[in-house]
């Protein structure tokens, strides 16, 4: 005979109440991570980026594409699970979750997804090449996000300071990790040397601080404000002397750790890949004569609904597009503009028409 067992009604009731409360705390200290947020976007603001056509991608992007979510459904977790999921991550570096910290995973996972779909494309380019010369060196392997944090991945990226490449590197800094730097060759943006010499400037700073959150910071923001701070401080504990580093630095490292846990658990935030072709492909414009969503138009693309989000940041959330007192106006690759012609009857969506009826747009 089998045993039913009846489960206790308390117990029940406090769940329900503690988990009430948790989620009740979450959003309260959200308000608390809005000027972390700003001075993220206030530093990545400095940085001016020129993509390039990526044409070495050759990963299998069927992988990219997989989620449990719908397409525009933007998770949110608890600090409990974020805290749980970083303590999954194990590592010579010390990943650990912090108000800071989350501050930067809710930007990257919530309020700058278009920019993460980008990162998230570029890294199967980039992220193996770097894992292998990681390896090699023997240094811990999540240190390939730092790239991410200095130039989301852009080979091209420039700062306003005239670092540049990958790993955004100093001419003056460069020269001194042996790249070449002058009129005929900028060896900055050569992904091999550039990363050769970035690990050993890395490993250089590690060996100083014993410490790869203080490496991490001097790299950023050099060794005689690092020391001053650790002087200040009394500590070599990153966190202890984060007040007396300057301010880009401290949010720099949070930021990297943050990058760690969002490359591990993007798939938990319905984030997907863009792919990488695209990401600066040739647009072109076409006009929409009726209803319809990008969810409709990518059955007939090569493309998913992200992408199109991608190219059009400005169509509301939800991907509906609504003819009203003009025709509206999408971006997509030039090189599907012939595909999408050929296709457009069928991409217009009866579903929308019927809950938003087309506006005659001709004149009386």
């Amino acid at each position: 005979m089998i045993k039913r067992f009846a489960l206790p009604i308390l117990p029940v009731i406090f769940i329900v109440a503690l988990f009430t409360l948790s989620s009740m705390a979450v959003e309260n200290m959200d308000s608390n991570t809005d000027e972390t947020i700003d001075s993220v976007e206030t530093f990545a603001s400095k940085i001016t980026v020129s993509d390039r056509y990526m044409a070495s991608y050759t990963a299998d992007t069927s992988k990219l594409k997989l989620c449990k979510y719908e397409s525009c459904f933007v998770p949110d977790f608890s600090d409990q699970e974020y805290e749980y999921r970083m303590k999954k991550m194990k590592s010579n570096i010390s990943l650990v979750y912090n108000s800071d910290v989350k501050g930067y995973i809710r930007m990257y996972t919530m309020k700058r997804r278009t920019l993460a779909t980008r990162i998230i494309g570029r890294s199967y380019d980039y992220f193996p090449k770097l894992e292998a010369e990681l390896k090699r060196q023997k240094m811990p392997v999540e240190l390939k996000n730092l790239a991410i944090v200095e130039s989301a991945l852009n080979m091209d990226a420039l700062s306003k300071c005239g670092a540049l490449g990958l790993w955004q590197f100093m001419p003056e800094t460069a020269r001194m990790y042996k790249l070449k730097v002058n009129e005929e060759i900028d060896e900055r943006k050569d992904l091999d040397r550039a990363t050769v010499a970035a690990l050993k400037f890395l490993n250089d700073l590690h060996a100083t601080y014993h410490d790869w959150l203080l490496a991490i910071a001097a790299y950023n923001c050099g060794n005689g404000n690092v020391n001053k701070a650790i002087k200040k401080g009394r500590s070599h504990d990153f966190w202890k002397i984060k007040k007396y580093l300057p301010e880009e630095t401290r949010g720099y490292v949070p930021a990297f750790i943050a990058m760690c846990y969002m490359m591990n658990y993007y798939h938990d935030h319905n984030l997907k890949a863009v792919d990488p072709q695209y990401i600066s492909a040739d647009m072109t414009p076409v006009e929409l004569k009726k209803n319809t969503s990008f969810r409709s138009i990518a059955k007939f693309l090569p493309m998913t609904p992200e992408e199109l989000v991608f190219f059009n940041p400005d169509i509301e959330v939800n991907g509906k597009i609504v003819v009203k007192d003009s025709l509206p106006t999408i971006n997509i690759p030039t090189s599907l503009y012939s595909l999408f012609k050929a296709n457009e009857s069928q991409m217009y969506d009866k579903d929308i028409a019927e809950v938003f009826p087309i506006k005659n747009t001709t004149a009386d």
